[in-house]
């Protein structure tokens, strides 16, 4: 059976919350449902509310200056929050949050979450240890920003495909988080001919492209074991044929 590794479990709060604090946020919200190209926030927007992702991909942009292409900062998926860190702060949004998934999220209301923690201490804590898990691992993905575009693609693949990816067989796991190539460009800082060159590389069956998906032979990461283990999500598998 394929195994399916969407989100990290750890890290989400839900999963984690007593009943009645659940029961409690679940009354603060309502449930939505997005089609991928869906924009569910914009960089800038200033009462944006905060998303408990349930299923689906989002992917997190931002722009440094007006009209200027957008960077993309973040992939989240199940169990990943959004926009805690602006409601917490009582600030504007500083990034867009677009599903390239169909997802399916609880939306909370600003007030509606900052009164739930008031009255949820142990939720607050578990907020707290996400939104600095999510921190870690961008501070570590930050560092591969000067390596060459082969290092920050296999970098982000290897990423990807630890968070959302689906193990088809003991061999490959599929990335289907429906990036496009100019949104993979996007993500690790390249162009798009540079990404689509570094893909021709692997043309021998070891990376295969699909519509807005990647299908990869993990023998791609076993051989740049010794690049990948600056990478947080890293799990030495001793060749053993697992992903995670």
């Amino acid at each position: 059976m394929p195994s399916t590794h969407s989100g990290d479990a750890q890290w989400d709060v839900i999963q984690q919350l007593p009943v009645q604090d659940y029961k409690a946020l679940r009354g603060a919200g309502r449930m939505i449902e997005c089609r991928s190209g869906t924009k569910i926030c914009n960089q800038g927007d200033l009462a944006a509310p905060v998303y408990f992702l349930r299923s689906g991909i989002v992917k997190v942009g931002r722009t440094a200056l007006p009209g200027s292409h957008e960077m993309i900062v973040d992939v989240s998926g199940a169990g990943d929050i959004l926009g805690a860190e602006a409601c917490l702060r009582n600030k504007q949004s500083h990034v867009s949050l677009t599903v390239t998934k169909a997802a399916t999220a609880l939306e909370v209301p600003r007030v509606a979450f900052l009164r739930f923690l008031e009255r949820h201490p142990k939720a607050a804590l578990l907020l707290m240890a996400a939104i600095a898990e999510r921190s870690r691992v961008r501070d570590a993905t930050l560092a591969f920003a000067a390596h060459k575009v082969h290092d920050r693609l296999l970098a982000f693949l290897y990423r990807q495909a630890q968070r959302h990816g689906t193990e088809e067989d003991a061999c490959t796991v599929t990335i289907d988080i429906g990036f496009r190539l100019v949104d993979v460009a996007a993500a690790i800082g390249g162009s798009v001919a540079s990404v689509s060159t570094e893909l021709e590389r692997f043309k021998d069956g070891r990376i295969e492209r699909g519509y807005r998906s990647l299908k990869v032979h993990k023998q791609v990461f076993r051989d740049h074991r010794k690049l990948l283990k600056a990478e947080p999500y890293f799990v030495d598998d001793a060749g053993e044929g697992q992903l995670r």
